[in-house]
């Protein structure tokens, strides 16, 4: 930035850092720390606006702009620090009173004529001010045509495209990106009178719009989505026309660009309802429908891209499937795993295609397929010369939707990471084995589950309360939904009367709120964790347009041709009448972790990290080689062997003494790390990787080798461990007994 005098590419520059932020918040602060004296304009401009973005200080980042509007006498500098103003006056204390005379003031009177209407247009956003307004109505007729045409743009964004419609159109024939813009406002002031047409025809009222983020019209919102298609429908004849008029038929290139343009129009119409409400296509309908099932055609594998190769991160094990009839549960290995497949190894190539250069869905798509049906992989794993052909007959794969353990002391563990069309009967398989094994008392985690099925949630509270119990009800405003329903349990089953804990985060959401916060309102089970999401707002699905298609994957009309509406149409009430929405269920027993540990998988994301140790677990992290295996990989590729029964040990429980493991010290020092032996061990049993899709440390090896998934953490997790205490206390355990348990027993 400080070497650049191209404006826009230091926002570009911007946005990379925020980006980077997301990543490494802390690296990216000690940056901006260390450029705070340096007094080139567009670096403090762009430090106001990380003020703003990545430290969420918006009065620094107002002040930093008003400093830069006085002090800078480059007109382009100035224009954006104004637009800064706009953007950060509203959350700065003394803005509505500060904006007013600044355009006051006789240095600011003498800005170029560009500057000054965007300062204007900042005054009137935040303080409504009527000099302002009419500052940039005088701007119209300026003889600078740039000030003219500023005016114009800013009017326009201000709500008031259509009194300068004649001056926009005008700015709009310019071949540059000020044109753009001017032609995206005019499209947005056309898309309005429609929508405002339609609000006519609807009989919708302003109060009725107040309460679209809670709930929403379907015949409104439909309309505004079908008055959007017909909008793209002009583009595309325009598409079709060309710009000199000459007419053409569209190629399957245009038609696509044409198809993506209305969608991408429509869910612009769907964002700005409320956060749930969306547009989908079918294809997007066919992916949702797939996840929550839990089922699709292919090898089970999990996959990743690293350094542009296909990685399977973890193979897929056993799983069950469940006759709905009889109840008869059967268990299948999954064809990757079955056929020799194991974490790390590379795909190459599959179904006699070279993969080289493709993407991730072209790669999964290959892959997946009719069960039954067969497809030659070609595979490259550390210490092979060449890729190794493996023939695998695709099978029908469900991801299980409740991993479960026995834990010492007779406390079952189920990590119910989604309510999936057949979540119950996940919970039923995990039920009956740890049934099997004696459970006394049970943890079920709701941690990052973030919904699903209504009826799954129903399904699984009834098996574990007594009689007809209400689980939650609906209510919306209208159509089918005006009138209340309630969901309640249909007692069909004998329920599980052990003691019973739940656990929470804040990603628990939707069904994973309505069964909580059931459990506490009939006080069957005890809450621990953090306060839930708070989403208590439900949605339907209803049709917008419809192809002759069947429906299914192999019917490219259903894909094309299908769209939907994720619409919000109800809210959520507990039994107890209590709403979850923006507020969640709060927990019995709240604990605030230092952690955030990712159950399903091995990994956990220190939260607790400095910012010197993250960038010094990123140097680790990237020094990988040309298989993909970091450090502590190629730790494992060469003490593995020979010493599986150790680490299966140390993958439950390691004492946290690094001496534990195999060859340490001259692991360590091979390392030149400033962090800690200790450190490292965490690092060691979890792997570098803090991405829940990517791992490496023992816990993934030892799941390779005994074809079983980790699917807790007892030695790390500070609420599962209060779970566990809560069922000690209940069935009278001593954790002083249980190695696992000692550390956390007090």
């Amino acid at each position: 930035i400080e070497r650049r005098d191209d404006l826009q590419r230091c926002w570009d520059f911007a946005a990379e850092l925020q980006r980077l932020a997301m990543q490494d918040e802390d690296s990216v602060r000690e940056v901006m720390h260390a450029y705070r004296a340096n007094r080139n304009e567009r670096v403090q401009l762009i430090l106001a606006h990380l003020a703003g973005t990545v430290e969420q200080d918006p009065e620094t980042a107002y002040e930093g702009a008003e400093d830069l509007l006085f002090e800078s006498q480059d007109p382009e500098i100035q224009r954006a620090a104004a637009m800064m103003l706009g953007i950060y006056g509203w959350d700065h204390p003394f803005a509505f009173d500060d904006l007013p005379e600044l355009l006051e003031d006789e240095d600011l009177q003498q800005m170029e004529g560009r500057a000054r209407m965007s300062l204007a247009g900042a005054v009137y956003d935040v303080t409504g001010d009527e000099a302002a307004r009419d500052l940039l109505k005088d701007g119209l007729s300026a003889g600078d045509p740039e000030t003219r045409n500023e005016a114009a743009t800013v009017l326009a964004e201000l709500g008031y495209a259509a009194e300068v419609m004649p001056a926009l159109e005008r700015v709009a024939m310019r071949p540059d990106g000020v044109g753009r813009a001017a032609s995206s406002l005019i499209e947005n002031e056309l898309i309005s009178q429609d929508i405002a047409s339609e609000r006519e025809r609807h009989e919708i009222s302003d109060s009725d719009i107040a309460g679209l983020p809670d709930y929403s019209s379907r015949d409104f919102v439909t309309s505004l989505v079908l008055t959007t298609h017909r909008f793209a429908t002009v583009l595309e004849r325009e598409v079709a026309h060309g710009r000199r008029g000459q007419t053409r038929t569209l190629s399957p290139e245009d038609q696509l660009e044409a198809d993506r343009m209305t969608d991408n129009f429509s869910r612009g119409v769907c964002s700005h309802v409320d956060d749930y409400t969306d547009y989908m296509t079918g294809q997007d309908m066919l992916d949702m429908v797939s996840q929550m099932s839990g089922q699709y055609g292919g090898i089970g594998a999990r996959v990743l891209m690293v350094d542009g190769r296909c990685v399977i991160s973890q193979p897929f094990y056993e799983f069950p499937t469940v006759n709905e009839r009889t109840g008869e549960i059967t268990w299948h290995m999954a064809p990757a795993y079955d056929s020799g497949l194991r974490a790390g190894d590379i795909i190459v190539g599959g179904a006699g295609k070279d993969f080289d250069g493709w993407s991730l869905n072209e790669i999964v798509d290959e892959l997946r397929g009719e069960p039954g049906s067969t497809v030659d992989v070609q595979v490259l794993r550390r210490g092979w010369e060449e890729p190794r052909t493996f023939e695998i007959t695709r099978a029908e794969v469900t991801v299980t939707n409740a991993p479960h353990e026995m834990l010492p002391g007779g406390i079952g563990y189920i990590h119910l990471n989604q309510f999936g069309y057949d979540a119950h009967n996940h919970i039923e398989v995990a039920l009956q084995d740890l049934e099997r094994q004696d459970v006394e008392g049970l943890v079920l985690d709701l941690r990052g589950n973030s919904g699903g099925s209504l009826d799954a949630v129903v399904a699984i509270a009834d098996k574990f309360l007594d009689g007809e119990k209400l689980i939650t009800y609906l209510e919306g405003r209208w159509g089918a939904w005006a009138d209340r329903r309630d969901y309640q349990t249909e007692n069909q089953f004998d329920p599980r009367t052990f003691p019973l804990v739940v656990l929470t985060d804040g990603r628990s959401a939707s069904g994973s709120e309505l069964l909580a916060g059931a459990f506490q309102d009939h006080d069957r089970a005890i809450v621990i964790g953090e306060p839930t999401f708070g989403k208590g707002t439900g949605q339907a699905f209803p049709y917008l347009i419809s192809s002759m298609g069947e429906g299914t994957e192999d019917d490219p009309a259903y894909r094309r041709y299908t769209r939907w509406l994720r619409i919000t149409t109800f809210s959520y009430y507990l039994p107890s009448g209590r709403s979850i929405n923006e507020v969640g269920v709060q927990p019995d027993v709240p604990i605030s972790t230092t952690r955030e540990v990712r159950t399903r998988y091995h990994s956990v994301e220190f939260n607790e990290w400095l910012g010197w140790e993250l960038s010094e677990i990123d140097r680790l992290r990237r020094d990988r080689d040309e298989f993909g295996f970091d450090p502590v990989m190629r730790y494992l590729a060469e003490n593995f062997e020979g010493n599986e029964e150790l680490f299966a040990k140390l993958a439950e429980f390691d004492d946290f003494d690094y001496t534990n493991y195999p060859n340490f010290e001259e692991f360590y020092e091979s390392l030149d790390t400033t962090l800690s032996r200790d450190d490292v061990r965490r690092l060691l049993r979890l792997g570098l990787e803090t991405r829940a899709e990517r791992t490496g440390g023992v816990r993934l090896w030892v799941a390779d080798w005994r074809a079983r998934d980790f699917v807790h953490n007892v030695q790390d997790d500070e609420v599962l461990q209060r779970g566990i205490r809560h069922l000690a206390d209940d069935l009278n355990i001593d954790l002083e007994k249980s190695p696992e348990y000692r550390h956390f027993a007090d």
